[in-house]
């Protein structure tokens, strides 16, 4: 099986919201406009997520730049390794999904990105334990961004944003003309 090539990443921020996503029996979640976080929390009902979604799309239609909702996925191994955890780990998942499906936000507009990817990019280092990484990502938000995250889950969602504010993915999300526009077209070719 032939992977897609890696996207180069662009010299500055997408423009778009990008509603970031670290789902979970308490899910993280960040809202970056432009590269800034401007909202972030955490969720743990369907009005928490009817909510974040909900400020998102908000954001996105006032400021006129499209939604790209990006979400954290896992692969088999470390502490995803049971089938219990993942099945818990997509079921929260498929609670997002539901709540931007009702949203009307198009499934063309969204996209997943495994952990190990976000983090490489926003954290980097050696690997370590769960724990570490969970400090690690409120650390790196506090220092990048000046914010203090209430919980680990939502940092690690700022963290989620932070990965996508550039990524040749999220490029591929945005509608043609948004990329003409600022003349970042070139980046997702």
């Amino acid at each position: 099986m032939s992977r897609r090539p890696k996207l180069p990443r662009a010299p500055r921020p997408w423009p778009c919201v990008i509603l970031a996503i670290d789902p979970g029996k308490v899910s993280g979640w960040a809202i970056l406009r432009e590269g800034r976080p401007v909202l972030s929390g955490t969720a743990t009902t369907r009005e928490d997520r009817e909510r974040a979604v909900g400020s998102a799309l908000c954001i996105g239609e006032d400021s006129g730049l499209p939604l790209v909702v990006v979400g954290e996925k896992w692969t088999p191994g470390g502490r995803f390794g049971g089938a219990r955890t993942m099945a818990g780990l997509g079921a929260a998942w498929g609670r997002w999904e539901e709540t931007l499906d009702e949203a009307g936000v198009p499934k063309t507009r969204r996209l997943r990105v495994n952990v190990q990817t976000w983090r490489a990019a926003t954290i980097g280092g050696p690997q370590r334990k769960s724990e570490q990484w969970k400090a690690d990502a409120v650390a790196t938000v506090r220092r990048v961004y000046q914010i203090e995250a209430k919980t680990s889950d939502e940092a690690e969602a700022v963290l989620v944003g932070r990965w996508a504010e550039s990524a040749g993915e999220v490029g591929r999300k945005l509608p043609k003309r948004t990329l003409r526009e600022c003349d970042m077209e070139r980046f997702v070719a």
